[in-house]
């Protein structure tokens, strides 16, 4: 049973609304979301830095989504846990409010748990 138990039956849930989120981000950060990007901008990091993390979050979703490797699953999930621990990092250092780390330490509590979910 491991860690915790979670239905078989609903295990593909998680990562089917995670692989949803983080494409739906993807494509904000592509598409230069003034939200996203003044937040970024406000971090004090460059404007390019947006398009990066559209694309490596596009590729994350490819890579967990994709069957053939594991290993690129398992380092598809460890980028986003840098992304995101990095971000609640940046946030916290740059003194950010509360409200503003929620989100990423969330997203960062989410992969990992549905990381957790894809190995059992």
């Amino acid at each position: 049973m491991g860690f915790f138990h979670f239905p078989a039956g609903l295990r593909a849930l998680p990562k089917g609304l995670f692989v949803a989120v983080m494409a739906l981000i993807s494509v904000l950060c592509l598409m230069r979301n003034a939200v996203i990007q003044g937040g970024i901008i406000d971090l004090g990091y460059p404007d390019y830095l947006i398009t990066l993390l559209g694309l490596g979050y596009g590729a994350g979703v490819v890579g967990v989504v994709q069957g053939i490797s594991r290993f690129v699953r398992e380092w598809s999930y460890a980028g986003f846990c840098f992304a995101f621990g990095g971000a609640v990092a940046s946030h916290i250092f740059s003194g950010s409010p509360v409200g503003y780390v929620l989100p990423s330490g969330g997203l960062l509590l989410f992969a990992l748990f549905v990381y957790r979910l894809d190995q059992t």
